[in-house]
């Protein structure tokens, strides 16, 4: 396995150690210093043991991928074939479990004589397989969402037959097996996020590419105003900390908020100028979405007046006003690998 290293030649140190690392080395008085570092201490003891439960469920979802044996995981791993058995037999137990309480549920909901209860049924009588088992409970998921009456489940049903969806959905995507299509909400964390640039005005298409190419943020596009002429708009969300984690549970990205920053005081930098550009934040309801990234930044030029700039040369600003023309009038932090501007937008 590759591990990340450094320009001198030494293994790259984890951002969140440097992290804890410099919390720690900060604290001024010395004897609250030591004292944390104790506290801190204990902490790192005590986790070493759900690392190991992580590491061991990880082991046994390997061997779920296509083409996965016990011996080729326990191989790559660099563990013995013993310990990928051991790893295997405890966790598939445990998602055996998952999914018989929620097929369970599933029957006393939609009645053991709906034919998608009865191919779950039947699959679990005749294998131990997780992934096949997972695949006929995603196709019964779907019957039981598509026609359900939210006042006939209680909470703590739905939550347990919505849990062993997740999971379910998780095995089957890792074995690549074919999934029934799930009729409901999904949240995609913004670290997982794609941006659309088919779906913006071709003329926006660059500058967000010069977004998207700032570390730590995730530029999605315009907003409606841009559909009736009177300005332009560049929105962005800043990423999660830790990929495929949300900002609620990590934080934000540090190079994100950083960037974030930068880009509110250049847009209110021209704004103070004279020129017709602004800044704005906006947040729909959390409780409707992602709790923690739901926050967008906004930054907006008027069209058709005397002191307008296109997105374009906002963009060409960006990257201007953050490289400098020397080290002393460079504003940037750190360098970014622009993208190059397309012939049409020159």
């Amino acid at each position: 396995m590759e591990h990340a290293v450094s320009s001198d030649g030494h293994p790259e140190q984890d951002f969140r150690i440097v992290r804890l690392l410099a919390a720690l080395e900060a604290i001024p008085d010395p004897v609250e210093r030591a004292q944390e570092c104790l506290r801190v201490g204990d902490q790192v003891r005590a986790i070493h043991g759900r690392l190991g439960e992580i590491r061991r469920r990880a082991v046994y979802e390997a061997t779920l991928k296509p083409g996965a044996t016990g011996r080729s995981v326990a191989q790559a791993l660099g563990v013995s074939a013993k310990a990928v058995s051991q790893a295997s037999s405890h966790f598939r137990q445990s998602d055996l479990a998952t999914l018989d309480k929620a097929a369970g549920l599933l029957s006393e909901t939609l009645g053991s004589t709906s034919p998608e209860i009865g191919h779950l049924l039947a699959v679990k009588a005749s294998t131990r397989s997780v992934t096949l088992i997972a695949q006929a409970l995603l196709s019964t998921y779907t019957t039981w969402i598509t026609g359900l009456d939210p006042s006939s489940v209680d909470d703590d049903t739905y939550e347990t037959v919505q849990d062993a969806y997740e999971r379910a959905e998780y095995l089957c995507q890792l074995a690549q097996v074919a999934m029934a299509p799930a009729q409901r909400i999904r949240f995609q964390t913004l670290a997982l996020a794609e941006p659309d640039y088919e779906a913006i005005p071709a003329e926006l298409v660059w500058p967000m590419q010069v977004l998207n190419a700032m570390p730590g943020i995730l530029a999605f596009g315009t907003n409606y105003d841009y559909d009736d002429g009177s300005e332009w708009s560049l929105c962005w969300n800043i990423l999660p900390a830790e990929r495929y984690t949300s900002v609620f549970d990590a934080g934000p990205d540090p190079k994100g908020w950083a960037v974030s920053e930068w880009l509110v005081w250049l847009a209110r930098d021209f704004e103070r100028a004279g020129k017709a550009v602004s800044s704005r934040v906006s947040s729909p309801p959390p409780f409707l979405n992602e709790p923690g990234e739901s926050l967008s930044f906004l930054i907006e030029g008027a069209i058709g007046h005397e002191s307008s700039i296109t997105a374009v040369e906002f963009a060409e600003q960006i990257i201007n006003t953050w490289d400098g023309t020397s080290p002393e009038t460079r504003t940037g932090y750190f360098p970014i690998d622009w993208p190059q501007r397309p012939e049409a937008s020159a």
